[in-house]
This record gives structure tokens, sequence and C-alpha cells, in this order.
């Protein structure tokens, strides 16, 4: 099996002042299904066939330094995925895989960051909706619509670094 796929990235970036930027970006990318999903299904039929899974990535955004010292930056994406791999299990026990339509994933993402002497507190957080836009597997189920019940609609994070004077 040999998957063959061209993935571009385009992105630009603009100085408005010499404290602030705006970008934007595009990317398409692609992974091929795993060598399980090819190779170890069971009974299921055909699963050499799969086509790799796609992503279309737009991002645009701003980035600041206020103050000469605290580091923000804000960015909106919209990411569609399409072939996507699914695996289920039938009604008599048996296991399929397909690919199974398309996904939408949007969020908007907020950074802060400053130094305090020798340590630097950087905080992030992240808002996003993930939703089933053509995602039906199989005749009698679709998702299409939905939002995917187990993935995250906020992640945040704090990363503190310490670099003691002595250490430069």
């Amino acid at each position: 099996v040999t998957y063959t796929h061209l993935s571009p990235k385009l992105g630009v970036t603009a100085d408005v002042t010499h404290w602030l930027n705006v970008f934007a970006a595009y990317g398409h990318g692609f992974r091929a299904p795993s060598e399980g999903q090819l190779f170890r299904q069971g009974s299921a039929l055909n699963t050499v066939d799969l086509a790799p899974v796609k992503a279309d990535n737009v991002e645009v955004g701003v980035r600041a330094r206020i103050a000469g010292r605290v580091d923000v930056e804000a960015a909106a994406y919209r990411m569609t995925k399409t072939d996507d791999v699914l695996s289920f299990t039938r009604e008599d026990g048996s296991t399929e895989t397909v690919n199974a339509g398309e996904t939408l994933h949007r969020g908007i993402e907020v950074a802060a960051g400053a130094p305090f002497g020798p340590l630097r507190v950087d905080v992030a957080w992240s808002w996003m909706r993930h939703e089933y836009t053509d995602w039906q597997p199989r005749a009698d189920l679709d998702y299409s619509g939905r939002e995917m019940e187990d993935a995250p609609g906020t992640i945040g994070n704090i990363n503190l670094r310490y670099s003691p004077a002595r250490l430069h």
C-alpha cells in the first residue's frame, strides 16, 4: 500500500508597529491509515483501500509585546478533516473500519507571558468546538451535525520557568 499526497503550507506575518504583528496561515496535511487499520481488521473487508485522513487548516491572529516585556498572542482557527478513519463493531460482532466522513474543528487560543526577575510565567487558554459535519459510517448510523462528546471544549496551561542569573 502506497500513499502519495502533497501537503502545502503557506503563512504570512506583517508588522503593524514595532510591538504588534498580525499573521495568517493555511496548511493542508494528511495522515496515512495505521498498519493496524489497514492489515489487522479481523473480519472487516477491504481495509487496504482506506484513504488517508486529510486536513485543511486556516489560522489568523495577532502577536504583541506590551510595555516591552509582556508577550500576548490571540489566534482563531478553522480545520476541516475529511476521510477520518473509524472502527466500529457490527451487530454480528465483526469489526469494520471505514473512512467515515468529515469533521469541523474551530477555536480561539489566547496566551500571555512575562518575566518576573529570574522567573518567567506563561499562561495559555483555548476554547474549541469539534463537530461531525458529514459522518455516516453506515446507513443506519449518522452522527452528522452532532458535537463530539469526548472532545475537549477548553484547555489551559501555566508554565513557570526559573533561570537563575548564575547559570547565564
